[in-house]
């Protein structure tokens, strides 16, 4: 890269967050350790259009960057992937509560907040019973159907506060900040944007010739009375419905995986992880390397969009998502994460996220769809994981203050 890299892994690990700056900065905070961009974030030229995949793959196949790349990669690659060759990094320590700075403010009023879900609650619950109706016609197995819920502020959205509040929800999570800054066509102006989240879900773990994926698929909201969340998350491993939707999840990862290792285990049945707000099913699948020189990116692309964010068939999922869904993704079911100049790297599952720009924030949330689904448990579903960024933006329960102050189109 011809930039130095500094990887401070002995200092205070809050002492991080000072230097965060959502328009420059690249974040990452995991269980192990917390990863921190500084000075200039160079945009990796030339990573557009239906030919990104295999630029990307070119990129790092043929050795052409000497350091580490960060950054964001869309669900839909005709959009164009944010990469970023980066000058400083810094590596502390995973963030201990202590260390995060508990904002006496919120990142924005929510007395003043107004919210807009699209399609609207009824309209989503009629997209679940036509996805259904395609699945049983035998047109695919799975899709995975989202939906976008527009907040609208009268004031600027503080991006800091937000950012040390997914932290403390989300300790056991992987905390990302990654920028999207738009320069318009003349140059003259710039548009903030910045990706902001609290992903549950690793997508691949590369160190050294070792290689971890854990998906999750198969979900249920959480309780806020502990014998009846005991209880679901009880029926969530019984569940005859979740358990196939897992199944055809992990068998797609494995396969994809599978030619890249010389060892894959994949254990026979799912575990249980939680969330603040979710119950899901999780199988972490483990391997060791065929080649060396196999990089954590090249490993995230060839599993990249899995079922647990697209549906199965993939060819067809994703044209039935593009019927059904009335928006562009972005980045939305993408990954973000980093790889170094050995292919070590990190990359997780872009979900439980808000894109914010100025005064607005666009959040998703999707539930996969398989025969048996039904629109009302789907709706509940992404109710319930907006509510990870929503309780981060101080607003508790995502159905209430949608009905109360929703405007649907």
């Amino acid at each position: 890269m011809g930039t130095d890299m500094h990887l401070t892994r002995n200092q205070e690990a809050g002492k991080i967050l000072q230097h965060y700056k959502p328009s420059g900065s690249f974040f990452f905070a995991t269980p192990k350790y917390t990863m921190l961009t500084e000075g200039t974030l160079s945009l990796i030229e030339g990573l557009e259009g239906v030919t990104q995949r295999d630029e990307i793959l070119s990129l790092i196949r043929e050795k052409k960057r000497n350091g580490r790349i960060v950054g964001a990669i869309p669900f839909d690659m005709n959009v164009q992937a944010r990469l970023y060759e980066c000058e400083n990094v810094h590596i502390t320590s995973s963030l201990c509560k202590e260390e995060i700075p508990n904002e006496t403010k919120s990142g924005l009023d929510t007395s003043k907040i107004v919210m807009t879900s699209v399609p609207n609650e009824e309209q989503y619950k009629a997209d679940v019973s036509e996805a259904v109706r395609l699945i049983e016609r035998g047109d695919l197995e799975k899709v995975v159907l989202s939906r976008k819920l527009h907040v609208t502020s009268s004031e600027k959205v503080q991006i800091k506060p937000i950012l040390s509040a997914l932290l403390r929800l989300n300790p056991q999570g992987y905390t990302f900040s990654v920028p999207l800054s738009v320069t318009s066509l003349d140059l003259q102006t710039q548009t903030n944007v910045t990706l902001l989240g609290a992903s549950p879900e690793l997508l691949i773990r590369r160190t050294g010739i070792e290689v971890t994926a854990n998906p999750l698929a198969g979900s249920i909201p959480r309780s806020d009375d502990p014998i009846e969340d005991q209880k679901r998350a009880e029926n969530l491993l019984i569940s005859t419905k979740d358990l196939h939707e897992h199944a055809l999840v992990i068998s797609n990862i494995s396969a994809a995986l599978r030619p890249y290792c010389k060892h894959l285990h994949v254990p026979q049945k799912p575990s249980l992880v939680a969330t603040e707000t979710m119950w899901h099913l999780s199988t972490e699948i483990t391997g060791v390397l065929e080649e060396a020189t196999t990089t954590s990116l090249e490993l995230a692309m060839a599993m990249h969009p899995t079922p647990a964010v697209c549906g199965t068939p993939t060819k067809e999922a994703k044209q039935t998502i593009d019927k059904i869904e009335t928006y562009d993704r972005d980045y939305y079911t993408g990954m973000i994460g980093w790889c170094d100049e050995e292919g070590n790297g990190e990359w997780v599952v872009t979900i439980r996220c808000a894109e914010i720009e100025e005064n607005e924030l666009r959040l998703y949330a999707g539930a996969g769809i398989v025969a048996g689904s039904k629109p009302e448990d789907e709706l509940a579903e992404t109710a319930a994981k907006l509510g990870t960024f929503l309780q981060a933006i101080g607003v508790k329960e995502a159905r209430k203050e949608m009905t109360l102050s929703r405007r649907d189109q």
